[in-house]
């Protein structure tokens, strides 16, 4: 597990890494924003996705005001997860355009987009170690006003208050002493 994890772990960094071409920013015209920048409206115009030939996400257009919260709901398959994922860029529209405060999200330095986007995939995974430790994976964990930072949107507070250890409480292997709801917010 631990192999797997590190090829893992080397194989994101590598995406995170990697910087938005120049030109595709200068196609637009417009100044990228930079760390720290964004408000977080987004607006879906007419976007499409499609996994190989299966379209996936049709026609979709939505404004989410920054500051608001939207639910997606619909059947199994019906394009929730993709939508999520089209957010912190992990994959590209293939058809229309998503802008994140007006500016479409390619003319977005990935850095800057992926520092100001939390993203929690349906499966969870936790490492064998403590919760604060977990919550830390991907940043430093030098400053726990960092943390108390990213506590408090997950609304985990009241869950460590419960914990014997607080953020020192080790999760078991895949989270295993955890709830499911603990898991995804600890995540």
């Amino acid at each position: 597990e631990y192999q797997r994890a590190v090829t893992s772990i080397v194989r994101i960094n590598e995406v995170l890494d990697e910087p938005l071409p120049e030109s595709l920013r200068e196609d637009f015209g417009i100044a990228a924003p930079g760390p720290g920048s964004l408000s977080g409206a987004i607006t879906f115009q007419n976007v499409g996705f499609s996994y190989g030939t299966t379209p996936v996400v049709e026609d979709f257009s939505l404004h989410v005001p920054a500051g608001t919260t939207v639910a997606l709901v619909g059947r199994v398959g019906s394009g929730k997860t993709t939508i999520g994922r089209l957010i912190p860029g992990l994959i590209q529209p293939t058809e229309g355009r998503l802008l994140i405060d007006g500016v479409p999200i390619e003319s977005i330095p990935v850095d800057t987009l992926r520092e100001q986007i939390g993203y929690v995939p349906q499966e969870t995974f936790l490492f064998t170690d403590t919760v604060g430790e977990n919550i830390a994976l991907g940043g430093a964990r030098s400053v726990d006003a960092d943390l108390e930072w990213a506590i408090d949107p997950a609304c985990l507070h009241d869950d460590l208050a419960t914990m014997k250890h607080g953020m020192d409480t080790i999760v078991g292997e895949r989270g295993v002493t955890l709830s499911g709801g603990q898991k995804q917010r600890t995540a």
